[in-house]
């Protein structure tokens, strides 16, 4: 939000959305809209503001642990996918491009890491979701649709005609 980070940085709201605009327009920065049904609503809502280079983030970190590993892959996703939203409400979806996308990048996925998909998929009607994490591979059927649980680096790296589902 435009007022927390001006309060944080101890500027103008107007002018820290003045920087994040140049920041956009310089393609430095990607800004996601909160996902919902009409776009003007969209507009209003928190916003979620991903580097457009993995390498902007690394550069200010001397190590690298696998939370902030984590939240590289997931800047890497929204912008393989071109994703234009996030979704938070109770639950949180990474991302909403054509179909919810949650980034968990870690070796075990678990029935409780599916809820914010689902959640989303029931209030949106989706009918299909994508999980990427480390390794699994698999689909899940739940009463709201299909869960599709991949691999993020063969997701990344084999562009194929699933991938422009997304």
């Amino acid at each position: 939000e435009y007022q927390s980070l001006a309060k944080q940085l101890g500027r103008d709201r107007k002018l820290i959305k003045t920087y994040v605009s140049i920041l956009e327009d310089s393609f430095l920065i990607k800004t996601l809209g909160n996902y919902r049904k009409s776009n003007l609503a969209s507009l209003r809502k928190t916003k979620k503001v991903y580097p457009t280079d993995t390498g902007i983030i690394s550069a200010y970190k001397e190590t690298i642990d696998d939370q902030f590993l984590g939240r590289m892959v997931e800047t890497a996703v929204a912008n393989h996918v071109d994703a234009k939203f996030f979704w938070k409400n109770s639950h949180e979806v990474d991302l909403v491009a054509k179909k919810p996308i949650e980034v968990k990048y870690q070796n075990k996925i678990i029935d409780s890491d599916l809820s914010a998909l689902r959640y989303c998929m029931a209030k949106f009607s989706f009918k299909e979701a994508l999980l990427l994490s480390k390794e699994q591979e698999r689909s899940v059927e739940v009463e709201e649709g299909r869960i599709d649980i991949k691999p993020v680096l063969s997701f990344l790296l084999g562009y194929s005609a699933e991938q422009k589902k997304c």
